[in-house]
């Protein structure tokens, strides 16, 4: 049996109603679940969950009136007390965050070869630039997923970085049977997958199916003796872990919420055929790194992200003002001192989060001219900056404590 810690309510709550859902198999032969009624309040799932067999006889969990309860509604052709036993040791083991066995899933991704839309966008330099070919088993959230990686040959007229890639990936999900508590956790492991599967390749990853498939008996065996297999390596990004539960075990939930969050904004601009967007939303996903939980994360913004970034990737701001394209991706000159630059590059991504939503968005103009427009290079620049970013803060998460109300209040000199 397997063991979570510290589920929230709703986790419980459909932990609890899993567990039914197979006792009842088990011992009476129920195997169909409805649920109706609206969300309850207290218990944040359906109000009604209603278990039967093949006749749609059998018994329903539901909220009572005050929701601060469930109550057992059984038909007559069931005993309400056998009912009431499985009722209780489902709560039993919910209440222990026993999840049972692992239940196995499997889901296929894609990532195709960009298109002619793609070669002349704002992200034809990043695709260059970023695009990685990976192929073969990786592994990544622990022991929970494994991916296998298969690229299609590449064509002489294709460039080493556009072969379309499928991804199919093999998911370990905690839970007693298939289920709601099952179901939610395969779905938020296989974004999870897409989104690292993203960043690692630089390009977009998309699902082919709305939900993953159950894994058939034969399958299951085959994947259970990959799983632990320390020959499968961990999917990198410049050999740099890309394992987000990794940084789970280390430190903490939040921390792993954070570069979470970077790679829901990564993923986005590297869609966009808009630099503008792209560069609000490459920005944002470094200012999710640096921003704190706490009511006082607007005090001294601008200060806290320089220092985020002079603290998690020097060597990274240091490449990018080392740029061909740095003076026309950012309209900056190469001047002062290399922390003076540092700084300077900073607070210009900053003021990039907003600027093209207060001034308008820029236009692109002539298709064939797209390598050079400022807004194609800068793209690739600030894409480059998020992955330097990312990749040092998964290896070493922090908090940056500037404007806080104690340790670096807002009195002290910033440049904000």
């Amino acid at each position: 049996m397997n063991h979570m810690t510290n589920l929230p309510a709703m986790a419980v709550n459909l932990l609890t109603l899993e567990w039914v859902q197979l006792l009842a198999s088990q011992e009476l032969g129920i195997v169909n679940t409805q649920t109706s009624g609206k969300s309850s309040r207290n218990a944040m799932v359906e109000s009604s969950w209603r278990f039967t067999n093949d006749d749609q006889k059998g018994f329903s969990i539901v909220r009572s009136n005050d929701d601060s309860s469930w109550r057992l509604e059984v038909d007559s052709e069931f005993d309400r007390q056998t009912i009431s036993s499985i009722f209780q040791r489902a709560c039993e083991a919910a209440d222990k965050q026993d999840t049972g066995q692992d239940i196995y899933h499997e889901a296929v991704l894609t990532s195709p070869a960009p298109d002619i839309n793609s070669i002349v966008s704002v992200q034809l330099i990043r695709l260059i630039e970023e695009g990685t070919v990976i192929s073969g088993e990786r592994r990544i959230l622990l022991d929970r997923v494994l991916l296998d990686f298969q690229p299609e040959s590449v064509d002489n007229n294709e460039a080493p970085w556009a072969p379309s890639t499928m991804i199919k990936v093999c998911i370990f999900a905690p839970g007693p049977c298939p289920g709601p508590f099952t179901n939610k956790i395969v779905e938020d492991y296989l974004e999870m997958a897409r989104l690292i599967c993203s960043f690692a390749m630089g390009r977009p990853v998309d699902r082919t199916n709305i939900t993953a498939d159950l894994i058939s008996e034969e399958r299951a065996g085959e994947a259970r003796s990959k799983r632990y297999d320390r020959n499968i390596l961990t999917l990198a990004k410049k050999g740099i872990s890309t394992d987000l539960f990794e940084v789970f075990t280390t430190s903490g939930e939040e921390a792993m919420l954070k570069l979470r969050g970077a790679l829901v904004a990564y993923d986005a601009a590297i869609r966009q055929t808009n630099s503008d967007i792209a560069t609000i939303l490459l920005v944002a996903g470094m200012e999710s790194l640096c921003v704190p939980n706490a009511d006082w994360r607007t005090e001294r913004a601008v200060t806290r992200f320089i220092n985020a970034g002079l603290s998690l990737c020097p060597d990274t701001i240091d490449e990018i003002i080392a740029n061909e394209y740095f003076e026309s991706a950012f309209n900056l000159k190469r001047k002062g001192s290399l922390a003076k630059r540092r700084r300077s590059v900073m607070n210009k991504v900053y003021d990039l989060r907003s600027r093209p939503v207060h001034s308008g968005p820029g236009m692109m103009i002539d298709p064939m001219s797209i390598g050079v427009q400022p807004g194609t290079q800068r793209v690739a620049l600030l894409a480059h900056l998020l992955s330097g970013m990312w990749l040092s803060y998964a290896q070493a998460p922090r908090s940056f404590l500037t404007g806080h109300p104690q340790i670096a209040p807002s009195s002290s000199t910033s440049t904000d």
